[in-house]
């Protein structure tokens, strides 16, 4: 066909003729298609590998949790049994 398309480059109008114009616009699907599968790669690569520094970082807590709890039944019992206050850790 023999359409005429008029856009804008930089702030200024431009006519793009109609099989041009046809090829721009699958150019900017295509581009635009490949930002958003990228964005969406990300994503879930950002999902998967935070996932295992999520479950490494609660492991490490619990077991710094579970540590002061024993030091501080630790400590108690041995005030209980010297009769001296608990002394905090």
């Amino acid at each position: 066909t023999n359409e005429t398309r008029v856009t804008m480059k930089q702030g200024e109008l431009v006519c793009v003729p109609g099989e041009a114009a046809k090829a721009l616009e699958k150019y900017r699907v295509v581009a635009a298609s490949a930002v958003i599968a990228t964005g969406a790669l990300y994503v879930l690569l950002g999902l998967c590998c935070c996932r295992g520094i999520r479950r490494g970082a609660q492991l490490r807590y619990r077991r710094r949790l579970a540590h002061a709890e024993l030091q501080r039944a630790y400590l108690a019992e041995r005030a209980h049994r010297t009769g001296t206050p608990v002394a905090e850790a």
